[in-house]
């Protein structure tokens, strides 16, 4: 199962963790050295839709609305930008880092908007060769898999992945193993 699949782009970074999916984390909000934002950007409030690219579990559009300064999914549950949520400016893209409720990781998703679309990336640590591309572009050392119940014959349940720096992430980022969700703007009637 896809992180962005469940039930919309947040609350399927939120719920992966309840559905047993394996999550990819870092060690704090990315790229590094950057200013925090208190808002999404003017021209990414409203209403997106997954229409495009496919339909949550129930065959509903996957909707997501961005106010300044939350996300809210289909659910209606918040995802406020604040210490837990963090959102940099990074060139034409935005990061998206989330405190995992276990642990002091991150989750991150990447975003870019062009014009009416709304391209929203994730690690995918579920694709084939996802952990043989991360190691090619870290090294071995700075990926950990961690598994159910710290037994290495268990499933694996995280996959944390420790970039020194902002070059490294921009690796990961290009050639490393991710999902991609496109929404399309919603028009206001």
């Amino acid at each position: 199962m896809s992180l962005l699949k469940s039930t919309s782009l947040v609350l399927g970074a939120l719920c992966m963790l309840a559905t047993g999916c394996i999550s990819v984390t870092f060690p704090e909000p990315m790229p590094y050295n950057r200013k925090d934002l208190t808002s999404f950007p003017n021209t990414w409030h409203g209403i997106w839709s997954s229409h495009d690219t496919g339909t949550d579990d129930t065959g509903e559009d996957e909707l997501l609305v961005i106010f300044p300064d939350r996300l809210q999914g289909h659910e209606g549950d918040d995802l406020i930008l604040g210490k837990n949520c963090v959102l940099r400016k990074w060139g034409r893209r935005h990061v998206l880092s989330i405190d995992l409720d276990d642990s002091n990781r991150k989750m991150i998703l990447v975003a870019q908007r062009h014009g009416n679309h709304l391209d929203v990336m994730s690690f995918d640590a579920s694709q084939e060769g996802a952990l043989t591309s991360w190691e090619d572009v870290l090294s071995s050392k700075r990926v950990t898999t961690l598994h159910k119940n710290d037994d290495p014959t268990d499933k694996v349940r995280e996959v944390q992945l420790n970039p020194r720096s902002n070059c490294q992430f921009r690796k990961l980022v290009k050639h490393g193993s991710t999902d991609l969700v496109t929404y399309t703007r919603v028009a206001s009637e």
